[in-house]
């Protein structure tokens, strides 16, 4: 098997990587470039739309949604590609990514002088059973006509890689839970994916307390700024409190974290552990405010005036249905809520 488009790379190295799940396609639409639709379009699996490095690693990406890096550990893969798949659900509205499992990565050999692969294995876990020919096989113009497989702007999703390239360490682990939180729900694990979500909740809330008093405060002013961070006494709920006066989080918004924050507890210290008695509306409901807060304090993106009005009114609606139990009306308004920050797909295809 070869590669198409590929580096003028030198020599043999080893790649590690998986490909999206659900299917994607990067680059132009493939229906748009035959005159004659066969049931199979795929010539070659392995014909590359990019190349681009992140977070210090080389990598490409395959027309048809494969990801690889140029690293032979695997277990580095493993964080890395959970880092890039964690913040492109964070930042991208409409790739459906899930947490990568160290088992369903792959590894291959791949003679860049020959521009062939000289060994590779298939992933033991069943989230990319579609693998190779039975993937190929899936793939046909019909796919894409019916959408069932997206396409997407591989210049905007090159940007985006590139553009976020970069994160501060202790927020690492927050993107890779929050990828976490997001697959749980999709599991239908609602419990897991709340108790997840509110970690990187409390995490981002703490984080940004501590840099408001960095930024607003010297030593002098608030000698007990380690205290008011670090203390237990000073709980989340002080902070999303404190936050709220400090103007650094909307009234509704704040409000709203603390009715999570309540049912945590109620999870937590009263055993409120079936997956029956945590509603499916709340854990999205969860999921994607911690989405919105990850955007805005982990990404650090500026919404534009229009969106921010958007966001508070959302918040304001949440609130109001949450207070009066009020599932259905929940449900309707997170449907159409549309927190993600930016879009890669184009409806062509081009």
């Amino acid at each position: 098997m070869f590669f198409k488009n590929i580096s003028s790379r030198k020599g043999k190295h080893i790649v590690h990587g998986v490909y999206f799940s659900p299917m994607i396609w990067v680059g132009k639409n493939p229906i748009n470039q035959k005159k004659n639709y066969e049931v199979n379009i795929i010539e070659n699996d392995f014909t590359v739309a990019f190349e681009t490095s992140y977070n210090g690693y080389d990598l490409f990406i395959t027309e048809t949604g494969l990801i690889l890096f140029f690293c032979d550990d695997r277990k580095k893969t493993h964080e890395l590609l959970n880092l890039l798949f964690g913040m492109i659900y964070v930042l991208i509205r409409n790739i459906d990514v899930r947490v990568v499992r160290e088992q369903d990565i792959t590894f291959m050999e791949i003679d860049f002088d020959k521009k062939m692969i000289l060994s590779m294995s298939k992933p033991r876990g069943d989230a990319t059973s579609d693998w190779l020919s039975e993937r190929n096989d899936k793939i046909n113009w019909l796919d894409f006509k019916n959408r069932k497989i997206i396409v997407y702007n591989k210049s905007l999703l090159k940007g985006i890689i590139e553009g976020f390239d970069k994160m501060p360490k202790d927020h690492f682990r927050l993107v890779h839970l929050l990828l976490d939180a997001y697959t749980q729900y999709q599991d239908g694990n609602y419990t897991a994916s709340y108790i997840l979500g509110w970690i990187v909740v409390e995490g981002i809330i703490s984080k940004t307390w501590e840099n408001f008093l960095k930024t607003n405060f010297n030593t002098k002013q608030v000698k007990d700024q380690k205290k008011m961070v670090k203390d237990p006494n000073w709980t989340v709920s002080i902070k999303i409190k404190s936050l709220q006066i400090t103007n650094q989080l909307t009234h509704d918004l704040a409000n709203l974290l603390l009715k999570f924050n309540s049912l945590r507890n109620d999870i937590i210290h009263k055993w409120l552990i079936k997956d029956k008695e945590i509603s499916r509306t709340k854990t999205q409901a969860m999921v994607k405010i911690t989405r919105y807060l990850s955007s805005k304090y982990i990404f650090e993106l500026k919404a534009s005036d229009e969106l921010r009005i958007e966001d508070d009114k959302i918040f304001s609606r949440l609130l109001q249905s949450w207070n009066r139990e009020s599932e259905e009306d929940m449900e309707e308004i997170l449907g159409s809520w549309k927190e993600g920050i930016l879009d890669v797909v184009l409806e062509n295809g081009s």
